[in-house]
């Protein structure tokens, strides 16, 4: 009974971190550590590997720090630092057995008999005692380095060994890590999920079955260490292991929106929700607005505009009522985003005077569900990650959402419209990677300072180039010359200006904006 309960405990523990996954925003802390990382450059890589050695001697599970690896370089770049790491950790454990020797070994692991199953599997089966070991999860990866090190093995057989049978095991974890920065809610979709869950069953009924053989193999040593009746189940410990588990992703669930704010925007994968064909949505009343409102430099008169807020409540309450569905793909698109920009504005004169929309109450800032918009109730967040950036397969849109600070894309002194969205989005990403506050190369071409849009948005605006160069390479064309010249700068993030993007009569240092097309013609703007 004792066994049981254990058992259901470990096992309600397990499925608490697996829901996790779906429920806290795991990825975005993932996303996080990979933009830190990255900016060491190959020495992320390095620093990675050494880290992996030093806490796989220091008993820090080496599938954790596997699935990480593969979860912050990918899966060859992952599976390298961790295979290099690996190699050291067995290799500096085995030097450390070889100089304590067995009698301080004993002392060091009193109580530990691990190492002494192992020493007496060797004498009878060497090198494939070793694989065996490698290969399977029967004895710590950190333990066994130590004990290998105190056996007769010479190390010229056991370093090889090591290294074939660590592949396998290593690099499963690190495709677990790879996939998981792709995919972690992957668990959770319908047919994806399913594939998954199966394939993960049979895979563990056959570690399991291997594991069995693998533990016969090691009692031939005649320890009975690994036989079922040798450790006397402990449901106590594993019922409070479950319960604190419990305890914590309850925790963390409630305060998930914090921890959403600590580590950046929710990770979402757009897809295209809606077809190309529909209806048009009138914005003249909003574009009058932005045209005598807003200068070309994207700074915005806020004492003008409340003057005229009716004119934007007029326009607001338009969108409230509209018949969103009934629009067209491009019509959809350009009408959210207008929608969120046109909000951020109102929210602005709510509390005028201010000068930063921080100092908006946080309830009523972005997570404040108090806005109507297509006949729904939303905050700016919704509208942002659960409409545009969810059901819109277009990264661009980053380029065109504006958030009332000076480190924001710049407003349009128009609207958008959804006869000529694809102009429209293109020339304001052309605009946003020319202008150095967005995208500045260093004169040696070693550093590159970005946006802080690149990284709390990286899943979007990487998509397709896979990494974070080449996708500011295919919007920036500076970057692309030094890349294609050998290049390979170390990327920097600029500090974000919170200051509200209000107009200023000494001007600016955000280049001025390029007239953009009228109204109507659909013909891309003059460069600047």
């Amino acid at each position: 009974m004792g066994r049981r309960i254990e058992r259901l405990a470990w096992l309600l523990a397990g499925l608490g971190a697996v829901l996790s996954l779906y429920l806290l925003p795991v990825e975005a802390a993932v996303l996080r550590l990979e933009a830190q990382v990255e900016t060491l450059g190959v020495w992320g890589w390095v620093v990675y590997g050494l880290a992996y050695a030093i806490l796989s001697l220091l008993f820090v599970p080496a599938s954790a720090l596997g699935i990480g690896a593969g979860a912050v370089f990918g899966a060859l770049l992952g599976g390298m630092a961790v295979f290099g790491g690996g190699i050291l950790a067995a290799s500096v454990g085995f030097g450390i057995g070889r100089i304590l020797g067995r009698a301080r070994l004993e002392r060091l692991f009193e109580g530990r008999q691990a190492w002494q199953v192992v020493d007496q599997a060797v004498g009878r089966d060497g090198a494939k005692v070793v694989a065996l070991v490698r290969l399977l999860p029967v004895i710590p990866f950190s333990a066994s380095n130590y004990a290998f090190g105190v056996t007769g093995i010479p190390f010229r057989v056991y370093l090889p060994v090591s290294a074939l049978a660590l592949l396998p095991g290593m690099f499963t974890y690190v495709a677990l890590g790879a996939l998981g920065r792709f995919r972690l809610g992957a668990l959770f979709d319908e047919r994806l999920g399913l594939l998954l869950l199966l394939v993960g069953g049979l895979l563990l009924l056959v570690l399991r079955t291997l594991v069995r053989w693998a533990l016969r193999t090691l009692d031939a040593a005649g320890s009975g260490l690994f036989k079922p009746s040798a450790r006397p189940p402990q449901p106590r410990r594993a019922v409070a292991y479950a319960v604190l588990s419990a305890a914590i992703w309850a925790g963390a669930y409630q305060n998930r929106e914090a921890l959403a704010g600590i580590l950046g925007p929710p990770p979402v994968h757009g897809v295209e929700r809606h077809p190309p064909e529909g209806e048009a949505f009138d914005h003249q009343e909003f574009d009058r607005l932005l045209q005598r409102y807003v200068d070309a430099r994207g700074g915005v008169d806020y004492v003008g505009l409340g003057s005229e807020s009716a004119g934007l409540h007029r326009y607001l309450d338009r969108l409230a009522f509209a018949e969103f569905d009934r629009l067209s793909r491009d019509e959809k698109l350009a009408f959210l985003i207008n929608a969120y920009n046109a909000t951020t504005l109102r929210l602005i004169l709510e509390y005028w005077p201010v000068t930063s929309i921080l100092e908006i109450p946080s309830d009523r800032r972005w997570r404040g569900r108090r806005f109507s918009i297509g006949r729904r109730e939303v905050s700016l967040d919704q509208l942002e990650h659960r409409w545009i950036r969810a059901e819109f397969d277009e990264p661009r849109v980053h380029f065109a959402l504006v958030c009332a600070s000076k480190s924001c894309p710049p407003l349009l002194p128009r609207a958008y419209r959804g006869s000529d969205l694809e102009v429209t989005l293109a020339e304001v990403t052309r605009r946003a990677h020319a202008d150095p506050q967005f995208v500045a190369l260093s004169a040696d071409q070693q550093e590159l300072w970005l946006t802080p849009l690149y990284d709390w948005y990286r899943t979007d605006l990487t998509a397709g180039a896979g990494a974070l160069l080449p996708a500011v390479a295919s919007r920036a064309p500076a970057v692309a010359e030094a890349v294609a010249a050998g290049a390979r700068p170390v990327i920097r993030w600029r500090a974000w200006d919170w200051s509200l993007n209000v107009q200023s009569p000494l001007g600016s240092t955000r280049p001025a904006a390029p007239a953009l097309a009228p109204a109507g013609d659909g013909q891309p703007p003059p460069p600047p």
